[in-house]
């Protein structure tokens, strides 16, 4: 990520949901995101570090950014908008 995107974000998260902001935030900012490929190989001698926890909190985030950040950056009304951004999201999770 150059400086430049950077410093158009609006980054606000310092836990699990930082890399779902930095996407929403390149997303709204048609900022271009690239994909690298990995291999994810489970690991068998200890059992993950994210605790379940981390889900309420994910979603609490996601309702806290769609409220507050969504409702400021969107045109008032505009359900063309809402479909776009809807559109972007469910692609860019695709990937």
């Amino acid at each position: 990520m150059t400086r430049a995107a950077l410093q158009k974000m609006k980054l606000a998260s310092s836990d699990w949901f930082t890399d779902a902001e930095i996407m929403i935030e390149a997303i709204n900012h048609k900022i271009k995101v690239g994909e690298v490929s990995t291999v994810f190989f489970a690991n068998e001698r200890r059992a993950s570090f994210v605790p379940p926890s981390a889900i309420l909190e994910f979603l609490k985030n996601l309702i806290y950014y769609r409220i507050y950040h969504f409702k400021n950056d969107r045109p008032k009304n505009d359900r063309k908008y809402d479909l776009k951004m809807r559109r972007k999201l469910l692609a860019a999770g695709r990937s």
